[in-house]
């Protein structure tokens, strides 16, 4: 299709909604899978919970930090209810990121999984690679 001017027109298709990410929160998800669950959302608590229970990778030794990220979550449900805002009226802005430093450490979100998948090992040096080797980096 071309317009009066000239230049190609856009195929317009229907007017799209924004992705769900963008239109606000994504529904949780269950230690079983899938963002569609039909629950409402729980607590901080109790996802913290199922997400603790899902992970496989956590042994003894990280029972210390699993516990504090237990008292962070239970924390944070009374948060949300007053607006972040504690019992003497300070605003908390530490507790939801050292709660979110937690998981990562344990591997409770994407970011903290990649960094503990195993890693390629090293392929072989190339030949310029190993000459600058033998002449000390001159090559």
């Amino acid at each position: 299709m071309v317009t009066a001017r000239g230049g190609a027109a856009r195929k317009s298709g229907p007017a799209t909604s924004p992705p769900p990410a963008l239109s606000g929160d994504l529904p949780p998800r269950s230690a079983r899978g899938g963002r569609a669950r039909e629950a409402q959302p729980t607590s901080i608590e109790s996802e913290t919970n199922d997400a603790i229970e899902a992970a496989t990778h956590l042994t003894a030794m990280d029972m210390g930090a699993v516990a504090v990220l237990r008292s962070l979550a239970k924390t944070l449900d009374g948060l949300l209810e007053t607006g972040f805002v504690t019992e003497s009226g300070k605003f908390d802005n530490v507790s939801m990121p050292t709660y979110l430093r937690y998981c990562e450490s344990l591997g409770l979100t994407p970011a903290g999984r990649r960094q503990m998948a195993p890693k390629e090992p090293p392929s072989a040096p190339s030949k310029l690679g190993q000459l600058r080797a033998v002449h000390g980096g001159k090559t």
